[in-house]
């Protein structure tokens, strides 16, 4: 499944994490993973052990497929309470 790592953090090519419920975090010269595109891969890729990178420069978000499939629901499988 398709997941959202890095964002872009204008001025420049400073590159922050995104923590899991997709919010970014505060801003501080710690928390900025990278000051170029390929320093913030490099990030992912000793993080995540990740090697096909996928950058949307419109929306400035760099995201991996983290090899976990979505859930999908069969909602024909069970109900509530138990009617066809």
């Amino acid at each position: 499944m398709k997941k959202e790592i890095l964002k872009r953090m204008p001025p420049g090519d400073r590159w922050v994490e995104i923590t899991g419920n997709n919010s970014i975090k505060e801003r501080s010269s710690e928390l900025i993973v990278g000051d170029t595109l390929t320093k913030a891969l490099n990030f992912i890729y000793k993080k995540y052990n990740a090697r096909v990178f996928e950058v949307d420069a419109g929306k400035g978000i760099v995201s991996i497929d983290d090899g976990k499939e979505e859930k999908v629901i069969d909602e024909d499988a069970n109900s509530l309470y138990d009617e066809e």
